[in-house]
């Protein structure tokens, strides 16, 4: 077994949203489309509602893919359960219902999809959101591997702290981010560095600490083969079917 294979315990291939690209994002329907077309591994965004729910969806407020109007955290589930999720990549297709957590779960484990579980809280949200989730952890029988990742180190923290035996990986996506000094404080196992800081000395110096790198988000083929020359351990993708040579 290679080290990077250590580093990195999870297939190579992440399908962003769950399938943004040929479903509509965080949903039920692209799950079963991501695994439909033979991958073995989701991320997808949650959040929490206005009652403590933790629901699936990108955005603070609806109004792109959820067609609504409102901040997501002062919404009931209720509420949200109501609203479809469309998909502007493909207008013709039909709307799917917004999702939640223990639905992904369930599904996920059904289908054998690894689930990086990617924390999105609303501003002011962070504890609240960290705390739900580890909660959830708790609730629900999770069969498949689990990788739970934020932009927020703030959350990051308080839901390691709280569930200190899952994975956890810190996300970023600008140069002044001391992605380092964070990923020892929280002491995660990967970091998800956006492509264009996905670089050999990035990736060397994640390699050298011990942490997994997931790159993020290319739908290229050369490009994800630049990705993985610079030694990047795993790729989040809208179009998993173009990056076969990875799976």
């Amino acid at each position: 077994m290679s080290n990077a294979h250590l580093l990195w315990p999870y297939p190579r291939v992440v399908v962003h949203r769950g399938g943004g690209f040929h479903a509509p994002e965080n949903t039920l329907e692209a799950f079963i489309e991501a695994e439909r077309l033979g991958c073995s591994a989701v991320e997808f965004d949650v959040q929490t509602t206005a009652d403590g729910a933790l629901v699936l969806c990108h955005d603070e407020y609806l109004g792109r893919v959820v067609q609504g109007k409102g901040r997501v955290c002062e919404m009931t589930a209720e509420q949200l359960r109501g609203l479809s999720v469309i998909n502007p990549e493909r207008p013709e297709q039909k709307p799917a219902r917004v999702a939640f957590f223990d639905e992904a779960v369930q599904l996920c484990s059904r289908l054998g999809l690894m689930m990086n579980v990617e924390l999105k809280p609303a501003s002011g949200h962070e504890s609240v959101l960290a705390e739900a989730a580890a909660a959830a952890f708790d609730s629900f029988a999770v069969n498949v591997p689990v990788l739970v990742s934020s932009f927020s180190a703030e959350c990051l923290a308080e839901f390691h702290r709280l569930q200190p035996k899952l994975a956890c990986g810190f996300l970023y996506e600008t140069e002044d981010v001391d992605w380092k000094t964070i990923a020892r404080e929280i002491k995660v196992q990967t970091v998800h560095p956006e492509k264009r800081f996905a670089v050999p000395e990035m990736i060397a110096a994640a390699h050298a600490m011990g942490l997994g790198v997931l790159a993020w988000t290319t739908d290229a083929v050369d490009e994800a083969q630049k990705l993985m020359q610079n030694g990047a351990d795993a790729l989040c993708t809208n179009r998993p079917e173009i990056l076969t040579f990875l799976h």
